[in-house]
């Protein structure tokens, strides 16, 4: 027993040894080894002296020539700020009636179940139908037009690049949708401005008498249309100097 304790002993004493030298050269070796990499990067750069680093700008114009570009500074970033103030005035009353059509749903039933189980006629309700209808197409054209939502009857559009359907619909909004616009505004003017002086009313018994309201949203559906044709053309002359954003992604976000 005394040998294997003796054994025992000189066996912790060699590891002890070992250990405590390792202790030791390590500090050393992490120190030779720091001094090498303070020697690699003291070290000159093999790149020749007469090139230059590239500058910010040189690396923006490789990565994307449009960050570089005199329009990206001057003019889209604004042109993107009065696109999205222009598309809120669309968004807001796109939002405004979108209620109208399921309370039109549900006064429709009311109309028919009234007619044809109680054979009763609500003239009232029915004029509001009408003009519940007439709002929402005449605020909501707007909205839609920023949808992109119109029916579209076409050949050649759809098979264009979108830089030809951007030069379409530019063309299209600057030839045929403002002046539309501005011309159903002016010539509404007078048509609304009388109506407004009668207070005309409806001219069925018992129907409702706000009928010069309705009408007093033609110039507003022609004025809402035009704001919304200036946006348009805003993000049809962005689609043409640069990538444009998703057309539909900030409506109802």
């Amino acid at each position: 027993m005394s040998n294997d304790a003796g054994d025992g002993y000189t066996a912790f004493k060699r590891d002890l040894t070992a250990g405590l030298q390792v202790a030791v050269s390590l500090p050393n070796a992490l120190s030779t080894r720091v001094k090498g990499a303070r020697s690699v990067v003291s070290q000159p750069s093999s790149r020749p002296s007469d090139s230059p680093r590239p500058t910010l700008a040189n690396r923006c114009h490789a990565a994307g020539p449009v960050l570089d570009s005199p329009i990206r500074k001057n003019r889209v970033h604004p042109l993107l700020r009065f696109l999205m103030t222009l598309n809120r005035v669309a968004d807001w009353t796109g939002h405004l009636i979108a209620p109208l059509t399921f309370v039109m749903m549900l006064l429709t039933c009311v109309v028919v179940m009234a007619r044809y189980v109680l054979n009763i006629g609500l003239i009232p309700i029915t004029e509001l139908i009408l003009y519940i209808h007439a709002s929402i197409f005449m605020l909501g054209i707007a909205y839609t037009l920023r949808a992109d939502a119109h029916v579209r009857v076409d050949i050649i559009y759809q098979r264009l690049s979108q830089r030809g359907q951007a030069i379409i619909d530019l063309l299209g909004a600057i030839v045929f949708l403002l002046p539309l616009s501005l011309f159903i505004f002016v010539t509404s003017l007078d048509y609304v401005s009388l109506s407004w002086q009668l207070q005309e009313g409806s001219a069925e018994p018992g129907g409702l008498p706000g009928i010069y309201l309705m009408k007093g949203l033609i110039p507003l559906m022609a004025g809402l249309l035009g704001i919304q044709g200036i946006a348009e053309i805003a993000r049809l002359i962005q689609t043409l100097v640069a990538p444009p954003p998703p057309r539909v992604s900030n409506i109802d976000g």
